[in-house]
């Protein structure tokens, strides 16, 4: 990866990221905690809580709409009942009971009297500290309760906003902690200013502490400091300063509202009615007890467990009373709650100290940062296809980690970097497409059928024409040459003498490029291959034995599919070199040939001639022979002096990985024989050559030399070596 294309995949992470951190994208932090919370409840078993529930919901349901003495009856009036259920919460030892529901009106002032027992519950409940009535904050004209209930409760110290957080994409995920009193305008509002929430309030109620306001910020309550979101609208004046308060709490459902323990109003009006006192003191005792609808279709909130599979139906599920008649419950997934169950679960996030903690914008902006640069890298360093499957892989990785974070109570970006990760992929891809791999692709597109697929690679990862010049490696080289080719191209017309050519052009390049080698030259019938070039390879002797074995075999099997003139076959001759040789782009500077020079190049052209005298198909030197692995296996033929050279050189017929036994036999006759030869008993030599001869073209070759050479004796100096008079 090259330092402009660094710079330019880092530009394009920094660029997504800041975009998608303004706030008109804030619906993708809102949808990634809805996402967590699927993920968590796909991903990970439902434990459960240990721990009972601190809150527990009184429920004005469907049931309680449809039973006497509630049915048919309008809700203004059911406030004689359910005083009459709150007495007996209140007896039964609630820690305090919260008013989910307003009721803004009622019937006392055209019946006297008529709510006497509601006013005097609400009074006996408020000066214990115990009951809290609900409102809604509307602008300048909130919904707060009747007149008269709010006289009873002592008026604002015991009523509390239910307003909760609802973000622009309608979903209620968070809870406020404070609410601001009014005030004069432009005044900062002081702590003595500030009113706690309903959940808040609850959770302080049931835990006896006031909450209090750190010079950071952050509201404690007791011991446990609340994670929330800072609110830059929110200044309060401190002793310190003003200070943003961190007031917006987003809450853990944990195992859903179906983790709450639920009682129907009517159940338990019928339970006080027949004086089973000991059901509330089992249930309600030193319990947070919210009081509210919960119904099909009112007070309903979408929240961030909307996606969460869970109970449909919401109703009671602790009865004292005849259990609730069976609801058919419809076969659709209701994304809402009711929103009690909101407060209630707030509630216990504070009580329990397990609530969702949040990253700050700029940990928050660094991580989701720190994620697409990591995949701007990676799709700027590797190929499109390759970069698409990076990205699949992290976006399936990052869901995987982000769960976790989220199951221990962290709240971490997931679609933020998914989203700039993608359109990081798509910016980048398009500035490689339009300037940084168009030279490559002018490269690959003028020489990937002239030269080597290793050299193009590499040129195109240099950005670089090729250039005339060379250099020395350590490698393999072989030459092959079509046997009978002369008689085959005086029999076939030029047109198909060229697709003749090139079928087995074509399965040669094949089988060369699949052990790692190249073509350097085609010439004729001849394929010049080289290995160890233009990357080092170790290897390259082996591999370029193994692909001339692959290459011979093919190219027979070749040729019993083409119509050769009859009584020919299809044969290759190779002979094969290793050592050290220039390869590079050598020519003129108008035309570059990727090829191969040195002496190991001509020793390969001479010993694949040499197999016409020894009637083999591959030969190869000893340099060759030494640097390959011990799978493979050779014999020795001769020991030659080729045209053109003085030096003797040791020639080896490579035989493969296996030799069958009648074959292995074979070849410790031959190496007896070779042994007699060189020994000078000639004689011996010939008869052992002969019982061979007719199994073995080079047994067969040895034999009318060893009979010359015992009519014609050597001189006594002589070396075994055979001179070659001409190629």
């Amino acid at each position: 990866m090259k330092l402009k294309g660094a710079a330019v995949a880092t530009a394009a992470a920094l660029v997504w990221t800041a975009v998608l951190a303004h706030p008109a994208f804030d619906r993708l932090e809102g949808m990634s905690l809805d996402a967590l919370n699927w993920l968590r409840a796909a991903i990970f078993p439902v434990e459960g809580n240990t721990d009972p529930s601190p809150t527990v919901v009184v429920a004005i349901d469907e049931e309680t709409y449809r039973t006497p003495p509630f049915k048919d009856v309008p809700k203004v009036m059911w406030t004689g009942r359910i005083a009459r259920v709150l007495s007996a919460v209140l007896d039964g030892g609630a820690a305090t009971v919260g008013f989910d529901v307003v009721f803004p009106t009622s019937v006392d002032p055209y019946l006297s009297g008529f709510d006497r027992e509601m006013l005097l519950v609400l009074r006996k409940g408020a000066r214990e500290g115990r009951v809290v009535l609900g409102a809604m904050q509307h602008s300048e004209k909130p919904i707060a309760p009747y007149a008269g209930y709010r006289v009873a409760v002592g008026r604002g110290k015991n009523i509390r906003a239910l307003n909760v957080v609802t973000a622009r994409d309608g979903v209620a995920r968070r809870v406020p902690l404070f609410f601001q009193k009014p005030r004069a305008a432009g005044a900062m509002p002081k702590v003595g200013d500030l009113v706690p929430s309903m959940s808040l309030e609850m959770a302080r109620r049931k835990l006896g502490k006031p909450p209090r306001i750190e010079e950071t910020g952050s509201v404690v309550l007791g011991d446990y400091r609340i994670p929330a979101r800072r609110d830059e609208e929110m200044i309060v004046a401190l002793d310190a300063g003003p200070v943003a308060l961190r007031n917006d709490m987003v809450v853990d459902f944990g195992d859903g509202p179906a983790a709450i323990p639920t009682f129907s109003l009517v159940d338990l009006y019928r339970c006080a009615e027949a004086g089973r006192t000991e059901f509330f003191r089992k249930h309600f005792a030193g319990q947070v007890v919210m009081l509210g609808t919960v119904l099909d279709v009112e007070d309903r909130v979408l929240t961030a467990i909307r996606y969460v599979p869970r109970r449909i139906g919401e109703g009671a599920s602790v009865r004292c009373m005849a259990p609730a008649k069976q609801r058919t419950e419809p076969g659709f997934h209701r994304d809402t709650i009711p929103g009690i169950y909101l407060q209630a679960a707030a509630v216990n996030n504070m009580v329990r100290g397990n609530a969702m903690r949040e990253l700050d914008p700029m940990p928050y902006a660094a991580l989701t940062g720190a994620l697409v640069l990591a995949m701007a890298l990676v799709t700027i360093s590797v190929e499109a296809v390759a970069s698409s499957i990076a990205f699949a892989v992290g976006v399936l990785v990052w869901a995987l980690v982000a769960s976790g974070f989220f199951r221990a109570g962290w709240v971490v970006p997931l679609f933020d970097p998914m989203a700039a990760s993608a359109l990081t992929l798509t910016t980048l891809l398009g500035y490689r497409f339009a300037v940084a791999d168009r030279a490559g692709r002018h490269i690959r597109k003028a020489f990937t059928h002239y030269l080597a697929p290793a050299v193009v690679d590499r040129l195109v990862e240099r950005n670089q024409m090729p250039e005339q010049g060379g250099e020395l490696r350590d490698m393999t080289v072989w030459i092959s040459d079509l046997e009978k080719y002369s008689t085959i191209s005086e029999n076939l017309p030029p047109r198909e003498l060229v697709k003749f050519l090139n079928q087995i052009y074509s399965v040669m390049t094949d089988t060369i490029e699949e052990h790692g080698g190249f073509v350097s030259q085609f010439a004729g019938d001849a394929v010049v291959a080289g290995f160890g070039a233009p990357l080092d390879d170790p290897d390259h002797a082996d591999k370029g034995v193994r692909a001339a074995l692959a290459c011979d075999e093919r190219v027979r099997a070749l040729g019993k599919t083409l119509h050769l003139p009859k009584g020919l076959g299809l044969r290759n001759r190779i002979g094969i070199s290793s050592g050290e040789l220039l390869v590079g782009n050598i020519g003129s500077k108008r035309r570059l040939n990727y090829a191969i020079v040195g002496d190991d190049i001509n020793l390969a052209s001479r010993l694949e001639g040499t197999n016409k005298i020894y009637g083999s198909t591959i030969i190869a030197n000893e340099t060759t022979v030494r640097q390959c692995g011990p799978e493979l296996r050779f014999r020795e033929i001769d020991m030659v002096r080729v045209v053109g050279r003085d030096t003797p050189v040791r020639i080896f017929e490579p035989l493969g990985l296996e030799v069958a036994p009648a074959r292995e036999r074979d070849l410790e006759a031959f190496a007896e024989a070779l042994a007699a030869y060189r020994a000078h008993d000639f004689g011996e030599a010939a008869a052992m050559f002969g019982d061979l001869a007719e199994r073995d073209p080079v047994a067969r070759a040895f034999v009318e030399r060893s009979w010359t050479l015992l009519a014609e004796a050597p001189p006594d100096d002589w070396d075994g070596v055979f001179t070659f008079d001409k190629k």
